[in-house]
């Protein structure tokens, strides 16, 4: 199902675009923080500019045209989305588009981007306007960014996109030099902290914290495990600061698997990040409830040794998009974080 409302920090902005909707750009790019819901913004902006109740700058969820948006089934509407994505999102995909993409890549293809060159040459059904929206545009491989730009370049009059991205820079400066550019802020903290709580999320502050004050992220996050650090990870730290003895091994055996590879080098840079600043006399950024087991942590490495290992963790990231064996992955980052604090 696909969502057809914003969130409570996305009204203001949406209002202001959408009461101008008959002078909206052909493209525009929406970028912002991973994780405050840039993807619910574009389906439920798409929702409310092809709603067929004209009483409501918003969706009203009511009409044809909105119900045919919730099923991914209505005619005036593309989603362009690596399979993986829509999976993970529970989005329903046509056997056309499922047969375009790959289970085992996140890429947006450019037999995706090509079969829906005869649907923009055509009319609309229902109401003047079409509209693709592309998630995420950082997906886009060359060939299929180059598909892309030529649609940009002969727009058709009816024709409007609406193309995420986490980053600019991973697009084409082709392709952003021919649209109109929309930040999507990081929300407000307070109305960020009162939707978690609406939402049951306990320690709500400390999920807002984590994730950079990123709602949705906190929101996935805290269904997941109890706390931000994963509890093994707490206990393999809690060690370290007490000078004990790690057991790498066993622990990587009692290790839970649920836990993705990137997901976990991206605590590890959080927590040498939350170290730094420690060393600093800073108050933690992301783990702000761990402030004593970093204190003490600290004092038993240089700034300069966390510094780099932070940037060595940073090397690590970029390897673990590849095929690699989690544990002996996992291995070689417990022990360089072993040797930081010895």
């Amino acid at each position: 199902m696909i969502e057809n409302s914003f969130f409570p920090w996305q009204i203001e902005i949406a209002d202001k675009y959408l009461g101008k909707s008959d002078k909206i750009h052909h493209a525009i790019i929406l970028y912002g923080l991973k994780g405050i819901g840039k993807f619910e913004f574009s389906t439920a902006f798409a929702a409310s500019f092809l709603c067929e109740n004209h009483d409501s700058k918003f969706a009203c969820k009511k009409c044809i045209s909105c119900n045919l948006i919730e099923k991914n089934n209505h005619p005036d509407f593309k989603l362009l989305i690596p399979n993986s994505i829509a999976d993970e999102k529970k989005i329903s995909m046509s056997f056309d588009e499922k047969k375009n993409t790959s289970y085992s890549s996140n890429e947006i293809r450019v037999n995706q981007i090509r079969d829906i060159i005869p649907w923009v040459n055509i009319k609309s059904y229902r109401n003047n306007k079409k509209i693709v929206v592309i998630y995420k545009a950082d997906y886009l491989n060359t060939i299929s960014s180059n598909a892309l730009l030529k649609m940009l370049e002969e727009p058709s009059d009816d024709i409007f996109f609406l193309i995420v991205s986490d980053c600019l820079d991973k697009l084409l400066p082709t392709i952003v030099s021919r649209c109109q550019i929309l930040h999507l802020p990081i929300p407000d903290y307070q109305i960020a902290l009162s939707w978690l709580k609406n939402n049951n999320v306990d320690n709500s502050n400390h999920w807002l914290s984590f994730s950079s004050n990123a709602p949705i992220d906190a929101l996935h996050y805290s269904m997941r495990r109890k706390n931000p650090c994963p509890s093994w990870v707490y206990n393999f730290l809690e060690l370290l600061s007490n000078n004990l003895d790690v057991n790498v091994f066993s622990m990587l055996d009692s290790y839970p698997d649920d836990i993705f590879i990137n997901e976990l080098i991206d605590i590890f840079q959080k927590l040498f990040f939350d170290l730094i600043l420690v060393s600093y006399k800073f108050y933690p950024k992301y783990f702000i409830d761990m402030k004593n087991i970093l204190d003490k942590l600290s004092i038993r490495s240089t700034t300069a040794i966390l510094i780099n290992n932070f940037i060595w963790l940073n090397r690590k990231k970029k390897l673990s998009d590849q095929q690699v064996n989690k544990k002996i992955f996992l291995n070689s980052i417990l022990n360089k974080v072993i040797v930081s604090f010895t």
